[in-house]
């Protein structure tokens, strides 16, 4: 087994997603719980969860788009910011608006597994020109592991409420708002000493655009995700498809053909090329092209699949701490335990998977464990009691949701570093905008008396998901394995 290559600025990176995580895991844990005793309705609880998936789904595309263009550090800033304001406005007063818009602002409760919100299309590309391709998903999910494990320990926190009530429940929830601001503003300051321009990952003269392996040869040559037609091969962790930058010598010097990225016309860096080649050069601008739509294929493709996974999580996993205390009547200290010992096994299920990929294959290893868990979701209603339906739902969380690193290795390497950002978000916005509307649902029909409808319909759409995954994306396993 190679040796993991991670350098200090993805270390940093990893580190803040593991702090960030520790007030993400207690929000999961106490958001909702403390809304109620705020006399919130369920549907209520639910429209506002909705309006925050629904603006941050607006920041999305914004923010992968622009941090391409504009660095990934200031928008990372921008949500800790954020995130320190809604924290401390929450800590204040229990005045509905303002509850909303802190809400809304900061993601609470959405257990994000550390990830910056609407902003973490940004974190993800940025972390990903730090890594080697060839490692990417087997890093993504060391990464997504530390962001559970961190939720596992704020989970715990967040049953701070129940063991020490206040006089009312601001009283006795504003600790665990404060802790969220404090591990924030630590997570600015680390960003604060990072240099954005440091750290890349070093990738081979000869080989495509942002990591990409060789350009396979001969009209059978692997391709992206095992879609025919894209002219490059994909690599171990998912890597991007890319057209091989042309080389041309004459004599001893060297040029290199590249597109521009502001107006794709082709450039060469080391001066004009000889005429006899300049068909050649002129070639790079149609192959610029092809890799681009077909970049452009594949994220629409896993934009559509995810959106039908994106709405079955929408409609249980920000409510299932709700869930448990309206089905099984538990505190929230009950409910904060069952959570951490189910993020910290999801944070070695996302370690297993890793390797997992590295054996079977990123898609394949994504479509199992998604059978798995949908089957155990299924049971779940079924459970007489408390301690029973921990355990399902401990196990069916770990399954599940240890996959979330080799997704990310997927959607982070459809396109090269320079529309990376894009990909990222596209990726998330898929998730997040229909995500967005489960809440809402989900806590209609809580309020109407159907605790177990939602999550029937979340198991039957992962069934159906996972089917659609592996028929759209089996191929890229196969690509990966002879990319290598």
């Amino acid at each position: 087994m190679a040796k993991i290559e991670l350098k200090s600025a993805a270390k940093r990176l990893v580190l803040i997603r593991g702090l960030r995580s520790l007030g993400q895991g207690a929000m999961v844990v106490d958001l909702t719980l403390y809304l109620k005793a705020l006399n919130w309705s369920g549907a209520a609880i639910g429209g506002v969860t909705s309006a925050a998936g629904l603006a941050g789904a607006a920041l999305i595309l914004m923010v992968g788009i622009l941090s391409d263009r504009k660095g990934r550090k200031p928008f990372l800033l921008i949500y800790e910011f954020l995130t320190i304001t809604a924290a401390v406005a929450a800590s204040i007063t229990t005045h509905a608006l303002v509850l909303v818009l802190a809400i809304v602002v900061a993601g609470f409760g959405r257990g994000q597994s550390g990830a910056a919100g609407p902003f973490s299309p940004a974190e993800q590309a940025w972390l990903a020109r730090l890594i080697n391709p060839a490692q990417r998903g087997l890093i993504f999910s060391l990464n997504n592991a530390v962001g559970f494990i961190g939720m596992a320990v704020g989970a715990v926190i967040g049953g701070i409420p129940a063991l020490f009530p206040g006089k009312d429940p601001l009283t006795a929830y504003r600790p665990v708002f404060l802790m969220v601001g404090v591990v924030s503003v630590i997570c600015m300051l680390i960003l604060l000493g990072m240099r954005e321009d440091s750290g890349d990952f070093p990738v081979p003269a000869d080989r495509a655009v942002s990591g990409a392996v060789p350009a396979a040869a001969g009209p059978g040559a692997a391709t992206i995700a095992g879609i025919p037609g894209t002219g490059a091969a994909a690599g171990a962790a998912g890597v991007a498809a890319a057209a091989r930058v042309p080389r041309i010598r004459e004599g001893e010097r060297e040029f290199k053909a590249e597109a521009d990225r502001s107006n794709e016309k082709v450039l060469v860096t080391a001066g004009a090329a000889p005429p006899e080649e300049a068909e050649e050069v002129i070639g790079v601008g149609e192959r610029e092209k092809a890799v681009r739509k077909q970049e452009n294929a594949s994220m629409l493709k896993l934009a559509l699949v995810n959106a039908l996974n994106g709405l079955a999580i929408g409609l249980t996993g920000p409510m299932m701490a709700y869930w448990f205390n309206i089905r099984y009547g538990v505190s929230p200290a009950a409910i904060g335990m069952t959570l951490s010992v189910g993020y910290l096994l999801t944070g070695i299920s996302s370690v297993m998977n890793g390797f997992l990929a590295q054996r079977v294959g990123v898609v394949k290893s994504v479509t199992w464990m998604r059978v798995l868990g949908s089957i155990l979701m299924l049971t779940l209603p079924w459970m007489p009691n408390f301690a029973l339906a921990s355990v399902i739902f401990v196990i069916r969380n770990a399954i599940n949701r240890g996959t979330t690193g080799n997704r990310f290795a997927l959607s982070a390497s459809l396109t090269r570093d320079r529309r990376r950002g894009l990909a990222t978000s596209i990726n998330a916005l898929s998730m997040r905008l229909p995500s967005s509307i489960g809440p809402g649902i989900t806590g209609y029909l809580f309020d109407m008396g159907f605790l177990s409808l939602p999550l029937y319909l979340t198991a039957t759409l992962q069934l159906v998901n996972a089917a659609i995954f592996q028929v759209v994306f089996g191929r890229y396993d196969k690509a990966a394995k002879q990319a290598l």
